[in-house]
């Protein structure tokens, strides 16, 4: 009786331990840690493989100079992505910098939400400006 208890808790102890690791990977990666956590510890072996093959939702910081993110700025600003002011406020905080800037991906901007509001979107894996009316990048081809 007490050997099959004590194998129950090891057991459960080993799908925490499968739940927790499978969380850890997921938040690195950008998805949802608690979820990841419940497929840990429900499939165990399985779920870990499948989270160490997915790939990473949110890049790594990319260390860039001022010029370069002061052109990319400049360049939401005349696609009308981002508006005057906004393109001001970053210009002066890169030109009062010495400092180097570190981008990190920004979500996708849908500009209130869809298709056919007469707004351009950025796509966020390649970060090109797409015109309204259609679903899939014109770059790189992935669905909005």
């Amino acid at each position: 009786m007490a050997e099959s208890i004590g194998e129950f808790v090891g057991a459960i102890l080993c799908r925490f331990m499968f739940g927790a690791i499978c969380k850890k990977l997921a938040d690195d990666k950008g998805y949802s840690g608690s979820s990841w956590f419940w497929w840990g510890f429900f499939f165990n072996v399985l779920a870990l493989l499948v989270i160490i093959l997915k790939k990473r939702l949110t890049p790594p910081p990319v260390r860039v100079n001022n010029i370069s993110a002061l052109e990319e700025y400049k360049r939401l600003l005349d696609s009308g992505v981002i508006t005057p002011e906004e393109f001001e406020r970053k210009k002066a905080e890169l030109l009062n910098s010495n400092a180097p800037v570190y981008t990190y991906y920004t979500p996708p901007q849908y500009n209130n939400g869809g298709v056919g509001n007469g707004k351009k979107w950025v796509c966020p894996e390649c970060g090109n400006v797409n015109p309204p009316g259609i679903w899939v990048c014109e770059s790189c081809g992935r669905e909005k």
